[in-house]
């Protein structure tokens, strides 16, 4: 069915990838030319390819975990995002 059995978060990957994951999901979001919240679902495969899986211009299923698991939600990003549109 689909459904998340484990997630490590934050990835448990090194310096160098975590920079590499972070500048493709800022390209990815920046090249929809929206404001916002995105969600940009990626995988490491084993030779260390980064692969884009899914995006979302809005919180995202990929991002409930931070619901309890982080001081601040993808939920409570909105209120900053929706000052910046205005």
């Amino acid at each position: 069915m689909n459904l998340l059995d484990f997630q490590l978060c934050p990835a448990d990957i090194d310096e160098k990838t975590l920079w590499r994951v972070e500048a493709i999901a800022r390209s990815v979001a920046k090249n929809f030319k929206s404001p916002g919240l995105f969600a940009v679902e990626m995988f490491l495969d084993n030779q260390g390819q980064v692969l884009v899986n899914e995006t979302a211009p809005r919180v995202h299923n990929s991002g409930h975990h931070t619901i309890e698991a982080r001081a601040c939600s993808q939920f409570d990003m909105l209120d900053p995002h929706r000052r910046v549109i205005r």
